[in-house]
């Protein structure tokens, strides 16, 4: 026992004490480490939200432009291979209803209804809700010569080169698609023939046959060939250059998706998940009608879902007889009179097209300026609640070729 006299004990007591945390080091460790990960989750949160909303934002831009680009294409057919007013063309024979090339309505009823259904809506806030109609051949880019018109035949020449760059099925063959062809001048379709010396002739379509090897093509039409001051058959017509083309009537307006116009469909696809999110899904529509009979051909197709302005104004030529051209700009009310009153003087169009958000975001005052023109940057969809949706537009003005200079 001796040996281990000498040893000297420590005791772990001390250092003991001294390992680990204390409780207030753990609580200060806990707060420190909450409040990095809270700052981390409202970072990333935030972070988030803006992406989606610049992805959402995005999207809206990209349909915007297509959208306009649609409407541009169709505009610059205004009158194309029919009229820009078929009451000062010679006719042989008046067509059912007067043709415009081109009419606008003012703030269309039905526009500005489905636009109210939103309880944000606010009336003298800038937003228009016209609607317009453009007429022209906007089946094919071509019109196409006839051979002769007897009774109700009408039988077109295969072999020239709009004819076949039409309907050919098989350039290697030269066969035709006889499919297309009926579907082209399908039943019920209006035509318009343009005859020698500017006489125009309105029909209708009854049946249309080719066969598939080029050698003929026939449409039947719902009435006989007028007397077209005694201009009938091959060498009155053929001489002359007649041509014939389809002709339809394209509609615009903005409808609510879930209650369109009486007698148009419903746009069951489009219509909201959660109407108590986003609100009525109000379209931008495009619908082909028959310029005769006013009947609806296809549509309506939706070309802007969400649309929240659609404004059209017109570029008219005042100047009269010999007087130099004079192209002024009319809007509203004026720009509806224009079309109405004298469609051939139209020289171009110019469009403003706005979407919005679906959702209303809490953090968008709905007290923005609207642009200088009137068309409005933020839109309330709900008056009950704080916020608006975020708006984003377009412009574009669109010269009619198929208009007739002075």
């Amino acid at each position: 026992m001796r040996g281990f006299a000498g040893l000297r004990v420590f005791s772990n007591r001390g250092a003991s004490r001294r390992t680990g945390f204390t409780l207030l080091e753990m609580m200060v460790a806990l707060a420190a480490g909450a409040l990095v990960i809270t700052t981390v989750y409202t970072i990333s949160a935030s972070a988030s939200r803006h992406f989606q909303e610049q992805q959402r934002i995005s999207q809206l831009q990209l349909s915007l432009r297509l959208a306009l680009d649609r409407l541009r294409r169709d505009i610059a057919r205004a009158g194309l291979h029919a009229t820009m007013d078929s009451l000062i063309d010679r006719n042989c024979g008046q067509p059912p209803q007067r043709v415009r090339g081109l009419e606008v309505i003012d703030r269309s009823p039905v526009s500005m209804a489905a636009l109210r259904s939103m309880t944000g809506f606010a009336e003298g806030n800038g937003t228009h809700g016209d609607q317009l109609r453009v007429t022209g051949n906007f089946r094919t880019g071509d019109a196409y010569l006839v051979r002769d018109w007897v009774g109700n035949q009408l039988r077109l020449a295969t072999q020239f080169l709009a004819f076949r760059r039409s309907f050919t099925a098989d350039p290697n063959t030269g066969a035709i698609d006889p499919e297309l062809f009926a579907r082209t001048f399908a039943p019920g379709t209006a035509i318009m023939v343009r005859l020698g010396a500017g006489l125009r002739a309105w029909g209708a379509v009854d049946r249309a046959i080719a066969s598939a090897d080029g050698q003929n093509a026939t449409i039947m039409t719902a009435r006989n060939a007028p007397n077209c001051m005694g201009q009938v058959g091959l060498e009155g017509w053929f001489q002359g250059g007649a041509t014939v083309a389809p002709i339809s009537t394209v509609e615009y307006g903005i409808i609510n998706a879930v209650a369109p116009p009486a007698g148009r469909p419903p746009l069951a696809e489009l219509q909201p998940r959660d109407p108590q999110v986003t609100g009525p899904n109000t379209v931008l529509v495009r619908t082909e009608l028959n310029p005769l009979t006013g009947e609806v051909i296809t549509g309506p197709t939706p070309i802007l879902e969400y649309a929240i302005h659609f404004d059209v104004d017109v570029v008219v030529d005042v100047g009269v007889g010999n007087q130099p051209v004079q192209l002024q700009l009319f809007d509203d009310a004026m720009a509806q009179q224009q079309t109405r009153d004298a469609p051939a003087n139209i020289r171009g169009v110019r469009i403003s097209l706005a979407a919005r958000t679906p959702e209303q975001d809490p953090r968008v005052s709905p007290n923005i300026a609207p642009l200088p023109d009137g068309t409005p940057r933020v839109f309330q969809v709900f008056a009950d609640r704080v916020g608006a949706a975020r708006v984003r537009s377009v412009y574009t003005e669109v010269f009619l070729p198929n208009s007739a200079l002075r």
